[in-house]
């Protein structure tokens, strides 16, 4: 798997790595809807759930909001790289829409699976699918396939803010041949170290 990590993270481009975060998007969406479908079957008696946690627990919540939206900060450098990054900010913007639709999505996926499960919930919906069954196999299968295509895109961000600083200093050293050879160098490194 990892030798499949490191080839997929030589891709440099973003008309290129386009095409796989598509694919990873239609299959986390499709095991959105499977998952749906699954807790919202059954549920627990919403007067018998608690309102509101224990003091306790909410730092597990606010942990969780900001998983939830860390991911934004790798997409801000992607507006570089845009055909009309105009559309990329304002109230109709893709960062905007994007935030909406993502807030939206964790808290109907977030409140079924509250009243499915209550107190039971796992950290991911998807540890509370039932492994005996061959279609939410196959939905665990496509959430891993979906993150292994977006690794690159993850990737792509950190790459693009540390390489240029640190080829500055190889290129004053060392001939542009070699230069190639330390970015796969740096690119392997990157992925070691994540």
């Amino acid at each position: 798997m990892l030798i499949l990590v490191i080839g997929f993270s030589m891709i440099r481009s973003l008309k290129v790595l386009a095409p796989f975060s598509l694919a990873a998007n239609i299959m986390t969406i499709g095991g959105l809807f499977i998952i749906m479908q699954y807790i919202v079957q059954d549920h627990i008696p919403l007067n018998k759930l608690p309102l509101i946690t224990s003091a306790s627990d909410w730092p597990v919540f606010f942990a969780s909001a900001m998983y939830v939206f860390e991911g934004i900060a790798l997409v801000l450098p992607i507006r570089q790289k845009m055909k009309e990054p105009e559309s990329y900010s304002g109230w109709t913007g893709i960062l905007n829409i994007g935030i909406l639709l993502v807030t939206i999505m964790y808290f109907v996926v977030g409140f079924f699976g509250y009243i499915r499960y209550g107190s039971k919930a796992l950290g991911s919906i998807t540890l509370n699918l039932p492994n005996d069954n061959k279609l939410y196999q196959f939905t665990k299968i496509m959430y891993a396939v979906a993150i292994f295509l977006t690794y690159n895109l993850q990737f792509y961000v950190p790459f693009s803010l540390l390489w240029p600083r640190l080829c500055r200093k190889i290129l004053y050293k060392y001939s542009g041949q070699t230069v190639s050879k330390w970015e796969h160098a740096f690119r392997i490194g990157l992925i070691f170290i994540t």
